[in-house]
């Protein structure tokens, strides 16, 4: 008898063994990459979702405040132009209306629909018209009207009506 060994004496059990663990080894590891790829696509996607829904809530959040900041501001336009007397009063009542126009037009850019994003238009459009000392917007303002019915695909025209070169008014 031959003296062997032990670390040499491999059996055809032992030989299957290391096969087998091997082959779990890849296994397990190729399932381990599976996982993490897996795991990073979930993650990249649910950033992309958190970015898209912030970003709808922050348009519609900023939209719905610059509407309120110039409903307040038109208030307030009124209120002093109501009282204005003389034409330096007027002049500073005239300038809450550039501000209401500006608000507007933020609220515009900031606006969820082509539908709303119209109405705003040819609302802004009407003030803008309705007040020829205000020439500074007017150029855009009478053809900003028509413009915006046509790329909502004409839905305004039910609720707003936007003759070209004229006010837009409520029907």
């Amino acid at each position: 008898m031959q003296d062997r060994p032990a670390s040499r004496d491999i059996t055809s059990g032992d030989r299957y063994a290391i096969s087998f663990r091997r082959q779990f080894l890849v296994i397990t590891i190729c399932l381990l990459a599976v996982n993490l790829l897996i795991g990073l696509f979930a993650r990249h996607q649910q950033r992309a979702f958190i970015d898209y829904s912030v970003n709808i809530y922050d348009n519609a959040f900023i939209s719905t405040n610059y509407v309120s900041l110039a409903q307040t501001a038109f208030r307030h336009y009124v209120d002093n132009r109501a009282r204005a007397v003389a034409p330096l009063e007027t002049a500073r009542a005239n300038e809450l209306l550039e501000t209401v126009l500006d608000d507007m037009d933020v609220a515009i850019e900031r606006s969820a629909t082509e539908l709303t994003r119209a109405q705003a238009i040819c609302a802004a459009s009407s003030l803008a018209l309705r007040h020829p000392e205000r020439c500074t917007r007017q150029w855009r303002a009478s053809r900003a009207c028509t413009a915006a019915s046509s790329e909502a695909g004409g839905a305004v025209s039910s609720a707003v009506n936007c003759a070209p070169g004229t006010p837009a008014t409520r029907t």
